[in-house]
């Protein structure tokens, strides 16, 4: 891919042209989808299970929560692999970006998530910085996010049944 994107880059043709074709390439993952696309598929999916996740806590008692810890956090830990990346590819505190508080607001958020081990409250802070990210992203006319949840075999994780 790379050779090819290279040779690309050498052709002496309508510059833009190719400039396109190389952001083009570029942007396709694997599986046929615009990169952005696939990474704004994926933050949707993971702020919806936290919602998902949060509602569920807050209807339980102290006791019913005892077995839901382990699979929360193994959910939580791959959840910081990808605020590992989302601190790495995004720089949170630009000082001339035009939301620069709200966004020095999510990096921090996310950074103080990573260095949570307590897994209900792991949560809580990391839905506080993906409700943030997803409001900018709203209040600019990006995306909007539907909060139906239809995850089954994620839902099955975190049943009564199955931890009883």
């Amino acid at each position: 891919m790379e050779n090819l994107l290279n040779s690309i880059r050498s052709l002496s043709v309508n510059k833009p042209s190719v400039d396109d074709i190389i952001t083009k390439l570029e942007n396709v993952s694997g599986v046929g989808k615009r990169k952005q696309d696939v990474e704004w598929e994926e933050l949707e999916n993971n702020y919806r299970k936290m919602l998902y996740l949060d509602e569920l806590i807050t209807e339980l008692s102290g006791e019913e929560l005892a077995p839901l810890t382990g699979p929360l956090s193994d959910f939580l830990q791959k959840l910081d692999s990808k605020t590992q990346y989302y601190i790495n590819q995004v720089d949170w505190w630009d000082p001339d970006s035009d939301i620069h508080e709200e966004a020095k607001n999510i990096g921090d958020t996310l950074v103080q998530a990573l260095n949570i081990n307590e897994p209900f409250e792991k949560l809580a802070v990391l839905l506080d910085a993906y409700s943030k990210v997803i409001d900018i992203l709203g209040e600019y006319g990006r995306y909007f996010i539907s909060t139906e949840f239809d995850d089954s075999e994620f839902k099955r994780t975190f049943s009564k049944k199955q931890h009883i």
